[in-house]
């Protein structure tokens, strides 16, 4: 979730006027480089998916949780 925030606040301080001036010190004047002419306020369009591909690799890079957190689990899961 961090990296989809990371890139879509990387996003949003790239592409909105204000807030570029403000993060990177880049003039208002100077043009704006939309991403495939995605608006700003669309950014999540790009932070989403990059969160999802990182939890993806993430559950499959670490080991399964043992026998006992497993049980735990299903036990949280009965009423």
């Amino acid at each position: 979730m961090l990296t989809g925030l990371a890139v879509t606040g990387y996003y949003m301080a790239s592409t909105q006027p204000w807030l570029r001036e403000l993060v990177f010190g880049v003039s208002r004047a100077e043009p704006v480089a939309l991403w495939w002419g995605i608006q700003p306020s669309a950014a999540g369009i790009f932070g989403a998916p990059a969160a999802l591909a990182v939890m993806v690799l993430v559950s499959l890079f670490t080991p399964k949780p043992g026998e006992l957190a497993q049980a735990f689990v299903t036990r949280l899961r009965r009423p």
